[in-house]
């Protein structure tokens, strides 16, 4: 596997106030757990990409994810019709199988029932000038 990013983590590089934190910031044990929930930008193979750059600085990733195609924050948490909070129930996991975030999330994850150490969510949204 090719490296991604710097052979030195960024963070040893740093100079000023932010050196003494940088250097005194503990690296915790094991892998690091991060759950991403998006539309199309925070599909494959966008999370594969982040485990990659991750392991090329020994910061091995587990990861899931909630995927939604064109869908909205709201649209992965409120979901759309009658029903409250079914969008915890939309879209596919990182094996394109059916998702309960709700499950993954209370029972701590599908990694060794350890919490997930991250939770990301992709919004964007489009501003229209009048004029």
């Amino acid at each position: 596997m090719s490296q991604i990013g710097p052979a030195t983590p960024v963070v040893t590089q740093m100079t000023g106030i932010a050196a003494p934190m940088a250097a005194s910031h503990q690296r915790p044990d094991g892998p690091r757990r991060l759950f991403l929930s998006g539309h199309s930008l925070m599909d494959h193979p966008f999370p594969e990409y982040l485990e990659r750059l991750a392991a090329s600085i020994d910061r091995p990733l587990l990861w899931d994810m909630q995927q939604l195609a064109g869908s909205s924050i709201k649209d992965r948490t409120m979901g759309q019709g009658a029903g409250r909070w079914t969008g915890y129930a939309a879209g596919t996991n990182r094996n394109d199988q059916p998702i309960d975030v709700l499950s993954e999330l209370q029972r701590a994850g599908s990694y060794g029932n350890q919490p997930y150490d991250m939770r990301t969510a992709e919004q964007y949204s489009t501003t229209v000038a009048a004029g």
